[in-house]
């Protein structure tokens, strides 16, 4: 048996710091299945072996659970801006169809349409938005579209910038000036296109 020395092992991880965390990186993502499993088989083995630790971990986490709502909040902020920039680097910062670059509208559309886990589970949001990139940003599955382009292609199975275009110069949009019919909606007793109207309803 080999004597361990912390010291020779802390020079080493630093002289090769790099290859390392590249091989535990890739290590993690190949076997994610398996390790959370194996977490999570040794978390209630402690728990039954010694019950008093639940007890007490319920107990630290009603003393402080005005701090850990907080940490919990920051934390899903910043994940959800670290996953959206991993899909824009992915797919492009703008619309697929309208080439609209504004983040706040920009969602993702399933080229086509929702099927399997999707479907049933019903996967929105930052969820989703993992879920692309553990699959590696599949190009063929997945595109960027505005919010009114892809509530269009939902409904009618394709994108309003794709049919004949219809102008209504004495309607439009009080916040874009959007004249085109296909895109406006009521919203709040006045004219709004889809975009404006998606970004109110998340700003109030």
């Amino acid at each position: 048996m080999t004597n361990y020395d912390p010291v020779k092992k802390r020079k080493y991880y630093l002289k090769n710091q790099k290859r390392i965390d590249a091989y535990q990186k890739e290590y993690r993502e190949k076997n994610r299945e398996y390790l959370r499993k194996q977490d999570s088989e040794y978390y209630h083995a402690r728990a039954k072996f010694n019950p008093q630790r639940k007890i007490n971990r319920k107990a630290w986490e009603k003393k402080n659970a005005e701090s850990i709502r907080e940490y919990q909040k920051q934390y899903r902020k910043t994940y959800k801006i670290k996953i959206q920039n991993k899909i824009f680097k992915a797919f492009g910062e703008k619309c697929t169809c309208c080439g609209k670059t504004d983040r706040q509208f920009l969602t993702i559309d399933h080229i086509n349409g929702r099927t399997g886990n999707h479907k049933r589970k019903k996967i929105t949001g930052t969820k989703l938005w993992a879920k692309i990139v553990r699959e590696g940003c599949d190009k063929t599955k997945y595109q960027i579209l505005c919010f009114a382009c892809n509530l269009s292609k939902g409904v009618h199975g394709i994108c309003a910038h794709k049919w004949p275009s219809k102008k209504l110069p004495t309607v439009c949009c009080e916040t874009c000036d959007e004249t085109d019919y296909r895109f406006l909606t009521i919203k709040d007793d006045s004219v709004a296109c889809h975009n404006c109207a998606c970004c109110r309803k998340v700003l109030i």
